[in-house]
């Protein structure tokens, strides 16, 4: 089934932003770059993008997934000094003290040149483990990096690229999707019933937003989702694959944003923000550290009032 003029064009925008993943993933394994950082929506196919471009590159890198230490981080670095290491969805990692210490030292240095990374535990040899790193790292995330001092010296150590297309462009790619048709272990389906379960998706989504001021964005996984309701229940008796596939978008959860609206609870909050940043910019060389109020600055907060909140009795 043809695409319309319109969805030609989304398609065409959204492939621009994967030729340019493609290319900062190919600047990683050519050592012209030591780092990318990779974050956007989930099921938009950042990390197929990542692992195609790497592939048709023939290119020897490491895949990590799931959950990952600090010091798993150190050894997959030490066995494997000379490769492409993508990390997806990691997110414990970015939240790690000693883990970010150690993407840091990993990505830091000259472009393409050796870099040394030292892991030293307590009570252990003074001078510690040491690798020898010359590899690269891309980081693929559906959060952004954290906003503490170590994330920032982290970004400013690598090329990031925010991989979030438009409510449009998803649409269109998602019909271009459909012209392939789809099979799995439930069944094959041909395009034409493809771009069905398509269309009845974003018609509801719309409805739903319309009606209801539900905000539903969806992606390929929603997708495949919807096409293993059709495989299903097409042509059975009882509940049909649309009555489905609605179920599915109404049950799916939306994380809400919380606030704290008593006063104490916002002090609270304002107090743990502030120990956290404290404590990640002690962890930082002596003249990378930010003053008190360099380190507020970002929270609108008086140096009078960090003090207060840090508990100092001056």
């Amino acid at each position: 089934m043809e695409l319309s003029a319109e969805d030609r064009k989304h398609l065409a925008e959204f492939k621009d932003q994967g030729e340019i993943l493609r290319v900062r993933t190919e600047a990683v394994a050519k050592r012209a770059q030591n780092g990318l950082v990779v974050y956007g929506p989930p099921g938009i196919g950042k990390t197929a993008t990542v692992r195609k471009a790497l592939e048709r590159l023939r290119c020897n890198f490491q895949y990590r997934d799931g959950c990952c230490t600090a010091r798993g981080l150190y050894e997959t670095l030490d066995l494997y000094p000379s490769s492409v290491i993508v990390l997806d969805d990691l997110h414990s990692l970015l939240h790690d003290r000693a883990a970010m210490q150690i993407l840091l030292a990993a990505l830091g240095g000259e472009i393409g040149q050796i870099r040394s990374i030292t892991y030293t535990k307590h009570s252990s040899d003074p001078s510690g483990d040491c690798v020898e790193f010359i590899g690269g790292i891309i980081v693929i995330s559906n959060l952004g990096i954290p906003d503490t001092p170590l994330g920032a010296a982290l970004l400013s150590r690598v090329c990031c690229f925010d991989f979030s297309p438009t409510v449009d462009e998803l649409a269109a790619v998602l019909r271009d999707y459909a012209n392939g048709g789809y099979s799995c272990g439930a069944g094959v389906m041909n395009p034409t019933e493809c771009r069905l379960v398509v269309d009845f998706l974003l018609e509801q989504v719309c409805a739903l937003k319309q009606a209801a001021g539900v905000d539903i964005r969806i992606d390929f996984r929603t997708v495949h989702q919807a096409y293993g309701d059709y495989l299903l229940r097409v042509g059975r008796k009882g509940i049909q694959w649309q009555k489905m596939v609605l179920n599915y978008l109404r049950s799916a959860p939306r994380p809400k944003a919380t606030q704290a609206t008593r006063k104490k609870g916002r002090v609270e909050l304002e107090r743990l923000q502030l120990l956290k940043a404290i404590s990640m910019n002690d962890q930082l060389p002596k003249n990378e550290r930010l003053s008190l109020a360099e380190l507020t600055k970002p929270f609108g907060m008086s140096k009078s009032k960090a003090y207060y909140l840090r508990g100092d009795t001056v």
